[in-house]
């Protein structure tokens, strides 16, 4: 659902479509921490947009724009959630009126907060998270280090073979240890490089 797919007439059809799991609407700006709340909602859940300037009803009220007006709706969401989001925040005119369409992806580092608490999306509502569930996607990020996911779809046939044996004798060479002397399939697989 990325902001640039949404040109004026699907945006037409999206805000007919009325609020739901991945579309909210804010009529103003005043309702910029209701927003903040709804976009960190939609990170931990599956992604969406919040536009402003659009009634419940869909009915398209506009927002009025300033000089800053984008850098206020991006900072109500980054200085209120943690881990950070960085939303996608465009300005979009559909006839005389002007609304503000923020696209956020599911993130991959949730569970987020935002002004201290987690929210996930439920329908077209902000739910705040269980602590149970919120403690499960915490364990969920920080089990997973960068350079302990794996691959989908590698094999040990993707690897070359030779330059493996290469790095192996550089590494026992560096750390003044003995060259193994098992395969490097089995080397891999000590070292935890390779799984079965």
């Amino acid at each position: 659902m990325a902001a640039t797919s949404l040109i004026p007439e699907n945006l037409h059809d999206l805000i007919a479509q009325g609020e739901g799991q991945r579309v909210e609407f804010k009529r103003s700006l005043a309702e910029l921490e209701t927003g903040a709340r709804s976009v960190t909602a939609m990170a931990n859940a599956d992604g969406g947009i919040v536009l402003f300037g659009v009634r419940d009803d869909g009915t398209i009220s506009g927002v009025e724009m300033g000089a800053q007006t984008k850098e206020r709706v991006v900072q109500a969401v980054t200085a209120n959630t943690d881990p950070t989001l960085y939303p996608s925040v465009e300005v979009v005119k559909l006839g005389e009126q002007i609304i503000i369409l923020v696209t956020v992806p599911e993130s991959q580092d949730k569970p987020h907060l935002v002004q201290g608490r987690a929210y996930k999306r439920v329908g077209a509502a902000d739910v705040q998270m269980s602590r149970g569930e919120y403690e499960r996607l915490l364990l969920q990020r920080q089990q997973v280090e960068f350079d302990h996911q794996l691959v989908k779809g590698a094999t040990h046939a993707d690897l070359d073979e030779a330059r493996l044996e290469w790095y192996i004798r550089q590494r026992a060479e560096r750390r003044g240890i003995r060259t193994p002397t098992s395969s490097v399939r089995e080397t891999l697989i000590n070292l935890g490089a390779l799984v079965e």
